[in-house]
């Protein structure tokens, strides 16, 4: 369909459910029916047809809104509701009913905003929602939709349009779980340390911003997360560690270890990690280890200390006695 064409019609589709928001679902079939009769679908021809009873064994029934067909056969499913009623996990439910019991690899639900989903027959997994939007005039990602389920219908086309979203769909959940993971394992630790302690100069002395630095410690993570499955340690773990004598939790920027560094595993300098954050090492492409995590990974017991089996590459002290020596420097100064 011509892109200005379908420009108008979805237009016409944004005012209609904008301004109808309280319309009865009868009266919203049959005003979504007039505006599919613009995108070339003939009620009168067989193309569009309205609540077809599908019966499922005797007694379950169901009665899909609109089905479109194309050449003799349906292709696309279409469940209403009021624009006013939220989306629910239900109505996903049955629009997938609809496309499983018609074997249709297209379904399109339209009320609260407009959703497209796509089934490729070929897992046990429900249909993908490929598309949704807002009904927004002038939409380009939306005009481009309706353009694709107008007549003359070319359903290769829009099948290329479900595979370059469910791509892209992929492509965005992989940045958002890198990101995700990233922050939990302490990436971005030190960098928010340094924008904060910046913002703390432009308050008091550097002497005194200095000194604090060296005793604050700043960590980002998901409110429902932790890290490499190791819950993070809260205040009452760190001072119960610090009443009872034993070495709060290794870090790397108090070591004066930076980020990048290359540390190797004392039983076996074939085993190499990288410092990724104050408190993680990253090992064989997974990050979020802390020493004593990987530590157990790489040697099977179940006690002990990290830093005591690992060290920068080229030295000859352990991280253990690194700590111990730069810490001794600090008191003595």
């Amino acid at each position: 369909m011509d892109i200005e064409k379908a420009k108008k019609i979805w237009n016409n589709i944004c005012v209609h459910m904008n301004e109808n928001r309280n319309s009865s679902e009868k009266e919203l079939q049959k005003n979504i029916e007039l505006l599919f009769t613009q995108l070339g679908w003939s009620k009168f021809d067989g193309e569009m047809i309205s609540q077809k009873t599908i019966l499922i064994g005797s007694a379950q029934r169901l009665t899909p809104d609109i089905i479109l067909k194309n050449n003799g056969d349906e292709i696309i499913v279409i469940e209403l509701k009021k624009p006013n009623k939220s989306n629910s996990d239900k109505t996903k439910s049955q629009l997938d009913s609809y496309m499983c019991q018609l074997k249709l690899k297209f379904g399109i639900f339209i009320g609260e905003n407009l959703q497209f989903y796509y089934d490729t027959f070929r897992t046990t997994e429900k249909s993908k929602k490929v598309f949704e939007t807002d009904f927004i005039e002038d939409s380009e990602k939306a005009v481009e939709f309706i353009s694709l389920i107008g007549k003359p219908f070319k359903e290769n086309r829009l099948v290329a349009f479900c595979k370059k979203n469910i791509l892209k769909s992929r492509g965005d959940e992989n940045r958002f779980e890198k990101l995700r993971t990233d922050i939990n394992s302490g990436v971005y630790d030190s960098e928010v340390k340094k924008s904060f302690i910046r913002s703390l100069k432009n308050k008091y002395n550097e002497q005194i911003v200095n000194k604090i630095s060296d005793e604050i410690e700043i960590k980002i993570w998901s409110k429902k997360s932790s890290v490499g499955n190791e819950k993070l340690p809260n205040r009452n773990f760190v001072r119960k560690n610090e009443e009872e004598g034993k070495a709060p939790p290794f870090n790397f920027d108090k070591a004066k270890i930076d980020v990048g560094t290359l540390l190797v595993f004392t039983e076996n300098e074939k085993e190499v990690c990288t410092v990724e954050s104050s408190k993680t090492v990253r090992y064989r492409g997974t990050g979020g280890y802390t020493l004593t995590k990987l530590g157990r990974k790489l040697t099977g017991k179940k006690t002990l200390r990290g830093p005591e089996y690992f060290k920068v590459k080229g030295e000859d002290e352990t991280l253990k006695e690194r700590r111990d020596r730069v810490e001794g420097k600090k008191l003595n100064h």
